[in-house]
């Protein structure tokens, strides 16, 4: 499973409750936080570096720019 964002900033959906209680039940609280593995992305993945991923990156900021 793939989690993604500020775990601390996320709270379950839980009408009627407490703010103690929404954040008790939250991902950062519950069991299964201590087995959750962390992986940081150190690479923009958007592009590769082939050839055609230059020319479509020039394309998206031809598009991008502004008209002279």
């Amino acid at each position: 499973m793939v989690f993604g964002g500020d775990f601390h900033q996320t709270l379950p959906v839980m009408p009627k409750r407490t703010c103690q209680q929404v954040v008790a039940a939250s991902l950062c609280r519950g069991n299964l936080w201590e087995h959750i593995k962390f992986l940081h992305l150190r690479q923009n993945m958007c592009l590769g570096h082939s050839e055609a991923d230059n020319q479509h990156a020039q394309c998206v900021r031809k598009l991008n720019s502004k008209p002279e």
